[in-house]
Formats: C-alpha cells, structure tokens, sequence
C-alpha cells in the first residue's frame, strides 16, 4: 500500500537462475537445455544461448549491448544490489515490492518464453522447457503465495500439450494467468481454429491469457528481427516490438472472432504502452466496417466492444499522455507495472512516479492499481483482504 492505495502489480518479473534446466528440466533434454554461459559482466545475467536440436547454430538470447547495459547501470546506481546479491530470489523481490509499496504481483519470466517461442523447436521439447519453468516460477512464488501471483508459461507449438500445461499449472501449481509472445508460431495466429481449445481452458479455468513480448524473441515473425542486422538494433527492436506485437495480437482476437467465441475469456497486453489504444480501436472498427462484410468470419459486435469488455492493458508509470487515452476509452481497461528487476524499470520509483502523473484523476489511478487487477487475475477471496492487513501493517512506505 502507498499513499492509501492498495496496489497490485500487473507484471514483475523474475531473472531465470541459471541452473533452472539443470534443476527442473526433463533429464532426456537436458543436452539441448538452454545454456548460461558466464561473461565479463554478470549484473543482468544476459548471457543465455540456446543451441536448437537438429542444428549446429547457438543462438544468442539479447541484442542489447554493452552500452544500453553500462548506461542503465550507472542510473541504477545500487538500487539493484539487494537483488543481485540474492541472485534475483523470492525474497529480494519481496522486498523490492514493499519499497514499492505493492501489496501483490502476478510473476513473469524473463528469458524462458524466448527459449520456447522458436520457430520449429520440437514441440515435446518446447513442452519440457516450460513445464521445467513453471515447476521453479511455482517454487519461488511458494515463498509468500498470498503476494507472489505467477503466470504459466506456454508456446503454441502443440495446442493439446499447451492445454494440458494450462490445466496442470492452474489446478496443481496455483497459476493466476497464462503468457505468451503475442507473434504467431510456426504460421500459427491466435485467432486460428486449432487454438481455440486452448481458450476454452483458459476460459473453463477463469484464467486470463496474458500477451507480453521481449526483446529477445527469436522466431520468424518476431519485430525486433527485423532490426537485429541493422544500426541501433536494441532500441529500434524495443521501440517497435513491443507495441507492434500487442496491436496485432489485440487484432487477432477482436477481428479474429477469438472472443466472440469465447465471451468470458479475459486478456492482458503487457509491457507496450496504453496510449494508442484510442487510435487502435478506432482503426478496427474502421476497418470491420469496410470490409468486415467479405470476410469468412462474421462478428456479434465492432472490434472495439469485445476489447472494451474482456481487456486490459498495461499503462508505463510515467505515461503521462496516457491522460489522452483516458479521456478516450475511460478508466476499466488499464492495469500498471513495475517491469522490476528490468534495467528499464523505473524502479524503486515506479508506484511513485504514476501516483505523481498530473491529470490523472485518483479514481483512475485506483482502478489502475487494483481494481481492474483484482477482476482480470480473479484475485477477490478472503485471502486477498487478509494479505492487504498484512502487507498494509508491515509497508515500509505508506
């Protein structure tokens, strides 16, 4: 809680240890494990390769640079070091969240959904590598699983492996939320038939699927490979892929029909700013209506409606034109995130920062921060008040 606001953190992530494979993986994998390679500079452990079965290549897993990094760290100062001297555990984040003053987080991975979302990676392998993940995310959000909310980690590879995975990591590890790259997969779209078993169970679960791209994504139509054999290719690919990816995920659900289909299916967009959703959602509706009638799938409603009734997405804390939006769409479609431990996070400041944006009314600042988080993790229950005493007694800021 900060400044009477109870405070839910739509997307904090974890730093993959890099002996998870080692630890978690199926032991028949393990020679094709992703790798941790140690470097000169181990702040952001940013050293990953992956070597993919049936080819020799390894592949790095950032394309960042050593300036973007040094620059960072120089803002950061120390405000890392508590977490890095605790190799990114549970408890390191759980305190970063009370310098916050967030009462609870839904986890997500860092590097583990580059690992899976690749082009032609064995579907069974694809499978091992995230249930090795959601076996440790489950472990680490053990640690206080009143605040530590994780997100399961799938690929489109194999849907029937996804749903299963969906159904494990909900029932048997307490997942609130299910993430994926929001780029198609080996030619596959969200709005394709054969996925619709996978929103079904999301759907039965009451679960949200949770669209968040990274800069280390590696399959075909990832954006930032657009950039990576040009100048300037790390900020060029975390400008474009970020926002680009979400746009046409939010497409494929609305145009597609997904959530005509499935009406109580909810869904994220993380990590891409809020501010263009306005424009977003006036271009699809545009464009249903004039062509919408020659299409092979017929919607109930505009594009726009489906969005504004099953969505959310995520708002940086220091959008300040994200006013702008506010005024267009109102205030049920927006959550916050920290992006704590990223080196663009703007933590230890984050909550602080959003708390300060000016012509943001404090309702929509309160809807931001639980309201609208509480309906799309499903997170209401007497757990939930009785974690708010808890942390509400032992912030560290108020």
């Amino acid at each position: 809680m900060r400044d009477g606001f109870k405070i839910i953190d739509s997307d904090i992530h974890v730093i993959e240890p890099s002996d998870l494979y080692e630890r978690y993986l199926d032991k028949r994998y393990l020679p094709h494990a992703p790798t941790y390679v140690t470097g000169p500079e181990q702040r952001t452990r940013h050293n990953w390769l992956l070597e993919m079965p049936g080819r020799e290549e390894r592949i790095p897993q950032i394309n960042l640079g050593e300036g973007f990094r040094s620059v960072r760290e120089d803002q950061l100062g120390d405000t890392l070091d508590d977490a890095i001297e605790d190799d990114y555990g549970p408890n390191s984040t759980l305190r970063a969240m009370d310098l916050e003053g967030v009462d609870i987080a839904a986890v997500f991975r860092t590097w583990a959904q580059g690992h899976v979302s690749i082009d032609g990676l064995d579907p069974q392998f694809a499978n091992a590598l995230y249930r090795a993940y959601n076996n440790w995310l489950a472990d680490f959000c053990s640690t206080d699983p009143g605040r530590l909310k994780g997100a399961a980690l799938i690929s489109l590879h194999d849907i029937d492996l996804a749903v299963k995975e969906v159904r494990r990591a909900v029932n048997e590890l307490g997942m609130v939320g299910v993430t994926l790259e929001p780029n198609p997969l080996n030619g596959r779209f969200f709005h394709d038939p054969e996925c619709d078993p996978l929103w079904n169970e999301c759907q039965e679960l009451n679960v949200p699927v949770c669209f968040h791209d990274t800069n280390v994504g590696y399959n075909a139509s990832h954006h930032a490979n657009f950039m990576r054999a040009h100048p300037n290719p790390g900020v060029m690919g975390n400008t474009f892929a970020f926002p680009t990816g979400l746009q046409q995920a939010i497409g494929s659900l609305t145009l597609g029909g997904v959530f005509d289909r499935f009406p109580s299916l909810r869904a994220a967009f993380l990590e891409g700013n809020f501010s263009w959703v306005p424009w977003l959602l006036w271009r699809l509706d545009e464009q249903w209506e004039l062509y919408g009638g020659g299409e092979d799938v017929m919607l109930k409603k505009n594009p726009s409606e489906y969005f504004l009734s099953q969505c959310v997405l995520s708002c940086e804390a220091g959008e300040s034109i994200a006013k702008h939006a506010f005024a267009a769409i109102g205030n049920d479609n927006v959550v916050l995130s920290t992006d704590f431990p990223h080196l663009d996070s703007p933590f230890p400041h984050a909550i602080e920062t959003f708390l300060g944006l000016p012509d943001i009314s404090d309702e929509t600042k309160r809807k931001a921060l639980w309201d609208n988080c509480v309906w799309l993790y499903a997170l209401n229950g007497p757990d939930l008040e009785a974690t708010i005493k808890r942390t509400g007694a032992n912030a560290l800021v108020s």
